[in-house]
């Protein structure tokens, strides 16, 4: 891997084969990733905004997708899918706030006082962390995941208000969000993807209801942020979108209806 030099707007991988004369690589257009931000961040106003960078920043390179959103300041965090993500991109130099959305798959140890923010959908999980917190006088600091509807992993509903609580009196684990996932967002039908909203909202309410406090509120994936109303949330995950993907047409067009002027550029060629 080589790094060649083209215009200040674009950041370049080079990668050429020793079994052909002829070089292959990609570019990624820093210009056109900063046009996208700004469409996103115009749609969330003051809410914060999370560059997700999972699966290698969905193929375009999760070093250097980082690097970008760590150096962009309309990007407050960047969310990942496990806990080595997390660890790589400490290491190369990303002071941001950074979120695990999925799997811790390393020893919860590695991760004392780097102020990783982790998921936590299950008993076990919170019992594990809370247990390596106390052993090392560190508090982790937890987004508590509420299965709304995509039936993947996470808390249902009914039990969010049990669970916040039980968090909050922990003495090794420290509520910092609670958060769902839409399933059909980018679907024309919105049915089924208000209907997460709905129920989401409700937990929110119930939560906030006996004054636990929770920093971050958030709900939307790049289809969701700009074709819901989400002003009860105050942190937006945007991961297709940033790379200038569409999460489907009729996301494009709901998004231009309520939006008009936004549109996307591609950011890899």
């Amino acid at each position: 891997m080589k790094n060649k030099t083209y215009p200040a707007d674009r950041q370049t991988f080079y990668k050429s084969s020793s079994q052909s004369t002829t070089a292959t690589w990609i570019e990624i257009n820093a210009a056109a990733f900063d046009h996208n931000v700004r469409q996103y961040k115009r749609a969330i106003g003051s809410a914060s905004l999370s560059a997700v960078v999972k699966a290698n920043a969905y193929g375009h390179g999760i070093e250097l997708i980082s690097r970008l959103a760590q150096e962009h300041p309309f990007i407050d965090q960047l969310s990942v899918a496990t806990a080595s993500e997390a660890l790589l991109l400490k290491k190369i130099g990303v002071t941001k706030p950074i979120l695990v959305l999925s799997f811790i798959d390393i020893d919860p140890e590695q991760l004392i006082d780097t102020d990783i923010e982790l998921t936590v959908g299950d008993d076990h999980t919170i019992e594990k962390l809370n247990e390596v917190g106390v052993a090392h006088n560190y508090r982790f600091p937890v987004h508590l995941k509420i299965d709304t509807g995509l039936s993947r992993f996470g808390f249902l509903p009914q039990k969010a208000l049990f669970y916040s609580k039980k968090i909050s009196v922990l003495d090794g684990l420290e509520l910092r969000g609670v958060y769902s996932h839409c399933a059909e967002s980018p679907h024309p039908d919105q049915t089924f993807t208000l209907h997460q909203r709905n129920l989401f909202k409700q937990v929110v309410d119930e939560c906030n209801s006996p004054g636990i406090k929770i920093p971050y509120i958030h709900f939307a994936n790049s289809a969701a942020t700009t074709s819901l109303d989400l002003d009860f949330c105050n942190l937006f995950r945007v991961g297709l979108g940033l790379y200038g993907l569409w999460p489907s047409l009729a996301n494009k067009t709901i998004t231009q209806q309520r939006f008009p002027g936004f549109d996307l550029k591609p950011i890899l060629t």
